[in-house]
């Protein structure tokens, strides 16, 4: 079909301007069109695009979206796991790593086996500070 076609066209080219670092035009050429998968395949790419321009909000909305419309779009879980990083949100992030590689079926893959490690030292981070501040006495009264 002339959506398809144009999906795919659309796919490349934007793909080429994300190698190119023109995040912004990538962005405007994906316009989510055709199939569950290739719109799925346009909002990972939207993703990626955000995550290059720091957009990390934007970014996990298009990795939702993408996984919305995929179930099974791996790189959608890791770019929303990295957006979820990047926000401080670990343990978010750590489920979508979690996701993704178990779509990969590989434990030892390993950019997920580094931002699963990364997030639980962030989550044992944050425990330990809950920790220290719960260990602080309160202050004595005037």
């Amino acid at each position: 079909s002339r959506c398809a076609t144009r999906t795919m066209e659309s796919q490349v080219f934007a793909a080429k301007l994300v190698v190119d670092e023109r995040y912004e035009e990538a962005l405007k050429a994906l316009e989510p069109c055709g199939s569950e998968r290739a719109k799925s395949a346009i909002c990972d790419l939207r993703a990626c695009a955000y995550l290059k321009l720091e957009e990390f909000r934007k970014a996990n909305d298009e990795a939702s979206r993408a996984i919305a419309f995929d179930k099974e779009n791996e790189a959608a879980y890791y770019r929303k796991g990295l957006a979820c990083f990047a926000m401080d949100e670990f343990e978010a992030a750590l489920v979508n790593f979690q996701k993704g590689q178990k779509i990969v079926g590989s434990p030892d893959f390993r950019r997920y086996a580094m931002w699963i490690r990364k997030c639980e030292a962030e989550m044992d981070d944050d425990d330990d500070d809950e920790e220290d501040a719960a260990a602080v006495p309160p202050p004595c009264p005037p």
